[in-house]
């Protein structure tokens, strides 16, 4: 009984693959390999028995063959299950037709199997740098692009700043994205190839600080209509810089009777904030 293999070292979770067969001396007189005195010289068939540490090891505890030769193996695949040392044994064999026969172990049918420690895991997360919450100014009623940088790296795996990812909610956001006005919080993370993850948080507060800005009308003098003055129409608007066109309240009011002699007139325009 041979086995085509030799000793290997493999790492936990590494599979190695053996191949079987056994070499006939035609014992029984008849020609060329056969298993058992009733067989004939193609027929029978011959069961392998193997041992080894199943803790180890996953794989048969048997093999069967049909024909005899090389051509004629059977390859068994074997799963390293932990570390340590283990030896595939030839225990030896029965054939499937009566009588005794002598199966003769060749000295390479016996594998040895090292299977290597795997590494050591790192149970140390990466570490990760955000920015201290912060304040920008609106641009618009849709809020204001915010540029951010956020960092990482880890002991083993060096710089991660790649695979950061952060999100509002469930939406990723990236550095330049608008953010509304109001306060956001920014959730950040990064996770190491031993799959160690770390997560931190800024609040970016996207505020509307600019006052509207008012037009007024030119100081007009206006021709009395009577001995109480004159009406007086004029135009005063305001825009804001987030919220647009703004309403403007002035006293007194366009379309008033103004008295005779200077009147001096108070606008005042004011945004959503």
């Amino acid at each position: 009984m041979n086995a085509d293999a030799q000793d290997v070292t493999v790492n936990v979770g590494d599979s190695v693959q053996i191949e079987y067969y056994i070499t006939g001396a035609g014992g029984d007189d008849q020609k060329g390999c056969n298993f058992g005195p009733n067989a004939e010289p193609s027929g029978g068939s011959a069961t392998i028995s193997l041992g080894f540490d199943s803790n180890k090891l996953q794989g048969p505890k048997s093999v069967e063959v049909n024909d005899c030769g090389p051509q004629s193996g059977k390859t068994v695949t074997f799963k390293a299950l932990e570390a340590g040392s283990v030896r595939i044994n030839v225990l030896g064999a029965r054939d499937t037709n009566a009588g005794t026969w002598t199966y003769t172990v060749a000295g390479d049918a016996n594998v040895g199997v090292t299977v290597a420690a795997p590494p050591p895991a790192t149970n140390t997360p990466p570490e990760i740098t955000v920015p201290s919450d912060f304040t920008v100014t609106g641009t618009s009623d849709s809020g204001a692009s915010v540029p951010f940088k956020v960092t990482a790296s880890d002991a083993e795996d060096g710089d991660l700043t790649n695979n950061v990812v952060c999100k509002v909610g469930d939406n990723v956001v990236k550095s330049g994205d608008t953010f509304p006005l109001g306060k956001t919080i920014v959730t950040c993370s990064a996770t190491d190839a031993a799959g160690n993850t770390v997560t931190d948080t800024f609040t970016v507060t996207v505020h509307d600080t600019k006052t509207p800005v008012l037009t007024l009308a030119s100081n007009p003098t206006e021709e009395a209509t009577g001995p109480n003055g004159a009406v007086v129409t004029y135009t005063a608007t305001a825009t804001d810089l987030v919220d647009g066109t703004v309403t403007v309240i002035c006293t007194p009011a366009s379309g008033s009777t103004f008295a005779l002699g200077p009147t001096t007139v108070t606008c005042n325009a004011q945004d959503k904030a």
